[in-house]
């Protein structure tokens, strides 16, 4: 008897699905032995995505430089480049950054920390960026591409959201905060509404910063010039101290903010969010910040107007 073999057609093969968002979020997909797939991968995705993320802690520059320069993602709007919590090399250079976000004008959000941050904020040489609506980096990058405005004033028009942060470096403990008033001030000119955070990474100097900034007083503090601030987000690293020496002093430096109505305390230690959302805190601030309207811990909300309709009316 003869042994027939019946060959059946297979079902077509399902297209890979596209991929839309990625995170690179280890140093060794960009080492030498896999960089080329890492590439080969994001250049097959180009076409479809949409967020890109990297989180490397231990990247030369020369690696970004052959990274940024290969990638073009013609519908990329999440971009981040970010390193760990501790800054332990100068990360992708200044340059070949502006060189990348020049080539993707679709992209809305991006957040830039542990890259290079030159001495002074350089100039860009053309306006970038057009659809950006939301910002977050180091303090040299909010003044360079905040300063676009000042030869474009029609520069990012979409605008909404602005974030500025603080920088712990493996090399020293110490940052400057002076970068950090000069970022704050060219905030201060934006000619909309926005939402401002500002994120601490580092211990040193924060409690120093906060007093200083009282002492100034609102005809010198650069907050009081703040008026485009209609929410301000504090947040920090898990290892900052927002000690109660600053939690005392909190609703005097929150007044000098003049156009403040919504402040959120976001990703804040256990123990530092309790603090913020102690009961007689809340009410010295209600009392001390007429304008503020609602406090908000880790989404938690909290009506200020409301209490001030309560008891607190009558003290």
């Amino acid at each position: 008897m003869e042994n027939h073999v019946v060959a059946y057609p297979l079902p077509p093969l399902e297209p890979r699905a596209k991929l839309a968002d990625v995170s690179i979020h280890s140093d060794m997909l960009l080492q030498y032995t896999f960089f080329n797939w890492t590439v080969s991968t994001l250049r097959d995705a180009s076409s479809s995505l949409t967020r890109l993320s990297f989180r490397c802690g231990d990247v030369e520059k020369p690696t970004w430089r052959s990274l940024l320069k290969t990638l073009s993602l013609p519908v990329l709007t999440d971009f981040e480049v970010c390193t760990d919590l501790v800054v332990s090399s100068p990360g992708a250079a200044f340059h070949d950054l502006e060189v990348f976000l020049s080539r993707h004008p679709t992209i809305t959000s991006l957040h830039l920390h542990g890259v290079e941050t030159p001495s002074s904020a350089p100039v860009l040489k053309a306006p970038i960026l057009p659809n950006l609506t939301t910002l977050m980096a180091h303090p040299i990058w909010i003044l360079s591409i905040l300063g676009m405005r000042e030869n474009h004033p029609k520069a990012l028009s979409e605008l909404e959201s602005i974030g500025v942060f603080t920088e712990y470096y493996q090399s020293t403990s110490r940052f400057n905060y002076d970068l950090l008033n000069q970022a704050l001030a060219r905030i201060a000119v934006f000619p909309r509404r926005i939402t401002l955070t500002v994120r601490f990474m580092v211990q040193y100097g924060v409690s120093d910063w906060f007093a200083a900034q009282i002492l100034l007083g609102v005809e010198n503090s650069v907050l009081a010039s703040l008026t485009c601030v209609s929410t301000l987000v504090i947040s920090s690293a898990f290892f900052v101290d927002l000690n109660q020496a600053i939690v005392d002093i909190m609703p005097q430096w929150l007044l000098l903010f003049p156009s403040v109505e919504h402040v959120k305390y976001m990703e804040q230690p256990e123990d530092q969010a309790k603090l913020f959302k102690n009961s007689e805190f809340l009410e010295r601030l209600a009392l001390t910040c007429r304008n503020i309207k609602t406090v908000e811990v880790h989404r938690r909300q909290i009506d200020l107007e409301e209490m001030r309709c309560g008891p607190l009316n009558e003290l």
